[in-house]
């Protein structure tokens, strides 16, 4: 299976954990935002497992045998880093409280839900593409029809699917399964498969697809409580990344859609930064590592925390990235080989 790496796309994941780790360190006036952060990262997981920049999206789940491939690729993603992590904090600070929880992922703690939400949808994401697979062959669904069917999907998923029907322990309280901003990501991979992956070239289109981009970065950091409650002291406690989990996931499909049909655009250039490029593809080590620091880092600032915690989490993500994602992702090379 043919695929492309596209640096903006890191440059988006360098953007959302700015989020969370601003948030969890209350600063910049980022409280909050964390849910949106991870709205962003759990669409750009369903957008990435439609693979819209290649044809063989669904025919590779098409044999027993990619599906375990594909189950080995992801527990090599993303178990190892996780356990080296959860097993040293557990060592360092001497408690094994909730130890096997973590572990198992039935009842993660703190930020831990997210591996969670994340292993559960891999889990079911061969199956639901194998749905896809037949609607698009045997019902002659086109990809935007999908993509509306997903979008479908994710909205109505996100209304009747809550904790009340199935729930996930999490952050120490019933959690529901998100499947639906996932679902959200994945439409909009459709969409842009079924524009057959243009590059936009009108100057006019080009500036309309920046400004909207821009609109939705700014979306993201002025919707925080902090500055809801300036026009309206009754949103001081209003967080849109859980109030309005599938608008801020509908906005980051839209988003990828357009940096991805802009590739010159000045956001996907911003994106494409080295420094963008490199903290996004740290994102996870650094996701995993800085919830923990937090408490060993009293200064008198929330912005001192943040470059503090985010630095040292960097620090760690590139030891992680050096000797454990690296030559995991060689192991998974090889196993795409044997694939073929």
């Amino acid at each position: 299976m043919k695929t492309t790496r596209f640096d903006q796309l890191d440059g988006f994941r360098a953007f959302a954990i700015f989020l969370v780790v601003a948030s969890h360190t209350y600063a910049f006036g980022m409280t909050g935002q964390g849910g949106l952060g991870v709205a962003l990262f759990f669409a750009l997981s369903g957008f990435l497992l439609a693979v819209p920049w290649t044809q063989d999206g669904e025919e590779r789940f098409c044999s027993v045998s990619s599906i375990l491939i594909f189950y080995l690729k992801r527990f090599l993603r993303l178990i190892p880093p996780y356990y080296l992590v959860l097993l040293s904090v557990y060592w360092v600070t001497g408690s094994s409280e909730n130890l096997l929880g973590n572990l198992l992922f039935f009842n993660c703690q703190g930020h831990l839900w997210f591996l969670q939400q994340e292993v559960l949808f891999y889990f079911f994401a061969p199956f639901l593409v194998l749905l896809l697979f037949f609607l698009k062959k045997k019902c002659r669904l086109g990809n935007f029809c999908l993509g509306f069917l997903l979008l479908a999907a994710s909205c109505l998923f996100q209304k009747y699917f809550t904790a009340r029907v199935f729930y996930l322990m999490g952050n120490g309280k019933e959690q529901s399964f998100r499947i639906g901003l996932f679902l959200a990501g994945m439409a909009f991979a459709y969409f842009l498969k079924s524009w057959n992956i243009p590059c936009i070239k009108a100057t006019a289109a080009k500036l309309a697809a920046d400004l909207v981009c821009i609109a939705f970065i700014g979306f993201c950091v002025f919707s925080s409580a902090f500055f809801l409650q300036k026009i309206d002291p009754s949103l001081s406690s209003y967080y849109i990344g859980w109030n309005r989990p599938l608008l801020c996931a509908a906005g980051s499909g839209v988003f990828l859609v357009l940096i991805l049909a802009n590739p010159d655009g000045i956001v996907s250039r911003l994106l494409k930064l080295p420094v963008f490029v490199s903290i996004g593809r740290l994102s996870y080590g650094i996701y995993l590592i800085h919830f923990f620091l937090i408490p060993y880092a009293p200064f008198a600032t929330p912005s001192k925390v943040f470059f503090a915690v985010f630095f040292v989490s960097l620090g760690v993500a590139m030891i992680i990235q050096k000797w454990i994602e690296e030559p995991l992702q060689r192991l998974s090379s090889r196993l795409d080989r044997l694939n073929r």
